[in-house]
């Protein structure tokens, strides 16, 4: 009994405690290391929220990330994914590594020490995707990881997108209005 009390006690905490660890690990890391060597490589410049890449990595950290670590305190798991971590995965992805690279190919293209920085930057860049919280991105999975994702594909297919059986009722009769808009009186014929 005491073990059930121990989990139901400390349960919510190391859910809690895994999502900070595994968004920190994942995203949040990785993407203030790209982020500051931008800004140490000159890639990103001026004031502060000057450039779009400042706002992208804000959301990613202040918002959406910030309502995935609120969400799993609270035991919000619609807060806590679709709000939190789906939101920061897809800005990471869609918006902060492609903005970061064309950064990185402008400050290659300037040539001089910028083009050298720049190139540093890049292989951040590479190092980060090729890791294994995310080469998944890239496409290089080992064969196990490749099998494993199209067997769990395979089942919740079976489990969710069963294709639906289509219940044929016969449609209510219809009443006839007359030419006057209102429907003929239903009162019992005597």
């Amino acid at each position: 009994m005491t073990e059930v009390k121990a989990h139901i006690a400390g349960g919510p905490y190391q859910h809690y405690d895994g999502l900070v660890e595994f968004c920190n690990e994942k995203f949040a890391k990785p993407g203030k290391a790209i982020f500051d060597g931008l800004k140490k490589a000159h890639l990103v410049e001026g004031e502060p929220f000057a450039n779009h890449i400042n706002w992208v990595w804000y959301e990613i950290w202040h918002h959406q990330g910030r309502c995935a670590r609120h969400g799993a305190s609270m035991q919000g798991p619609d807060y806590t994914h679709w709000h939190g971590l789906f939101e920061v995965g897809k800005a990471f992805y869609s918006e902060f590594i492609p903005e970061a690279q064309d950064l990185v190919a402008n400050g290659i293209a300037a040539g001089g020490e910028k083009a050298k920085a720049a190139q540093e930057v890049g292989a951040l860049i590479r190092a980060t995707l090729e890791s294994d919280n995310h080469k998944w991105f890239i496409g290089k999975m080992t064969t196990e990881e490749k099998v494993r994702r199209a067997k769990q594909r395979e089942e919740f297919a079976k489990r969710y997108v069963a294709k639906p059986q289509i219940r044929r009722r016969a449609l209510p009769s219809a009443r006839v209005m007359p030419a006057g808009g209102r429907a003929a009186s239903r009162a019992p014929s005597s």
